[in-house]
C-alpha cells in the first residue's frame, strides 16, 4: 500500500483534529513567548531583519508606533541582582503584548509572567495579557553587557493580522540597538544618576577591575555617540569641590538636568571610538603608584560628554567610587 492509499484510510476528522491541535500549539506557544529559532522564528529575532515578520507571526514589517521601554540600572556591581522592567507601549490599541530580550552575558531570572531559556540568556513573556513585565538580571563576570529586545502589541484575535511589533531603540523599525549595562568589580560602588544625551542614551561609566597599588586602573565610558569628546573626571571627593557642595547642577552650562557629582580634580580627555547608535567608547588608564599613602584612597569618577541634545550641551554619567586596595 502506497503512502497516498494509507492517507486515504485515515478518517477525515483525525486529520482535521491534528490540524487544529497543531494550530493551537503554535498560537498558544507564541502566546507563551518565543526564543530565537522557536516555532519557526529566525535565530536573530532581536538583532536583525526580517525578524518575526519573516513568517508573519505578528506583522510583516516592524512599526514605528511601537515603543519598547527598558527600566534598569546601567551600572551594577558583580554578583548583585538588579531589577529589570520591560514595557511595550503604542502599537495596537489593546492591553495585550509580548517581548523577547536576549543578553550576550550574565543571566536572567524569571518572575511572574516571564520565562527564560535553559541558559537564562533569553527571557520572554509567559503572560500575553500585559504590556509590562518585571524580572531580574545578574552576572558573575565584569564588563559591558548588551541586551537586544523586540516587543509586540496584539489585538487578541489569535491571528497575525492587525498586530504590530518593533525593537528597542530610537527607531522601532531598526533592530540591533542594545540596552547597555556595565557590570563593575564588586568592590566598585555606583552612586547618583545620569542624564541623557543624543537619542536619550545615558553615558555609562564602568570599572571592571578595582584600583590597586602598583597596578593600572582602567575606566571605561560606553553608550555615547562615536566621535564625541568625553571628559572622564577623577575627583577625590563626591561631597564637596572646594567650598562648593556636590552634586552641583550644571544648568549654567546649558545642561539643565545634569549635575557634577565629583570634585573636578583631574579631567582626562578622550574621543569616543566606535560605530552605531550609542556605540562610542573611551578607555582611560591610570597607573596607581605602589606607595602606602594610596592605600584605601577613595577615587570618585564621572563622565561628562560634549553631546548637545534636547537636554542641553552635555550628558553625564552616574558616579563610581573605587577604593584603592
Amino acid at each position: 500500500m502506497n503512502a497516498h492509499s494509507r492517507l486515504r484510510k485515515i478518517p477525515l476528522y483525525s486529520l482535521f483534529g491534528a490540524a487544529v491541535l497543531f494550530s493551537a500549539a503554535v498560537v498558544f506557544g507564541r502566546a507563551n513567548g518565543v526564543f530565537n529559532g522557536d516555532l519557526g522564528t529566525p535565530p536573530n529575532l532581536t538583532t536583525a531583519l526580517p525578524s518575526c515578520g519573516a513568517i508573519g507571526c505578528h506583522a510583516t514589517v516592524p512599526s514605528a508606533s511601537v515603543n519598547v521601554q527598558i527600566q534598569a540600572l546601567q551600572s551594577i556591581s558583580k554578583g548583585l541582582t538588579a531589577p529589570v522592567t520591560v514595557t511595550v507601549a503604542g502599537g495596537v490599541n489593546s492591553a495585550f503584548g509580548g517581548f523577547l530580550m536576549t543578553s550576550d552575558a550574565g543571566t536572567f531570572t524569571a518572575s511572574t509572567g516571564t520565562r527564560t531559556d535553559f541558559a537564562q540568556r533569553q527571557i520572554t513573556h509567559s503572560n500575553p495579557f500585559s504590556r509590562s513585565w518585571s524580572f531580574q538580571f545578574s552576572s558573575t563576570t565584569t564588563g559591558l553587557v548588551q541586551w537586544f529586545t523586540a516587543g509586540n502589541t496584539v489585538n487578541g484575535n489569535n491571528q497575525p493580522t492587525g498586530d504590530m511589533f518593533g525593537f528597542y531603540g530610537p527607531d522601532a523599525t531598526k533592530p540591533g540597538v542594545p540596552y547597555r549595562v556595565f557590570v563593575d568589580d564588586d568592590k566598585v560602588n555606583p552612586f547618583g544618576s545620569a542624564c541623557p544625551g543624543s537619542n536619550d542614551l545615558e553615558p555609562i561609566l564602568g570599572i571592571a577591575k578595582n584600583a590597586a597599588r602598583g597596578q593600572n586602573l582602567t575606566v571605561e565610558v560606553h553608550n555615547v555617540p562615536p566621535g564625541k569628546v568625553v571628559l572622564t573626571v577623577l575627583g577625590f571627593s563626591n561631597t564637596t569641590w572646594g567650598a562648593i557642595p556636590l552634586p552641583l547642577p550644571l544648568a549654567v552650562l546649558g545642561a539643565s538636568k545634569c549635575s557634577l557629582r565629583v570634585s573636578y580634580d583631574l579631567p582626562l580627555v578622550g574621543v569616543a571610538q566606535g560605530t552605531g547608535i550609542g556605540g562610542g567608547v573611551t578607555k582611560t588608564v591610570l597607573p596607581i603608584p605602589n606607595q602606602a599613602v594610596f592605600q584605601n584612597l577613595p577615587m570618585h569618577f564621572q563622565a561628562l560628554v560634549l553631546d548637545p541634545s534636547k537636554n542641553g550641551a552635555l550628558s553625564t554619567s552616574a558616579g563610581l567610587t573605587a577604593i584603592v586596595q
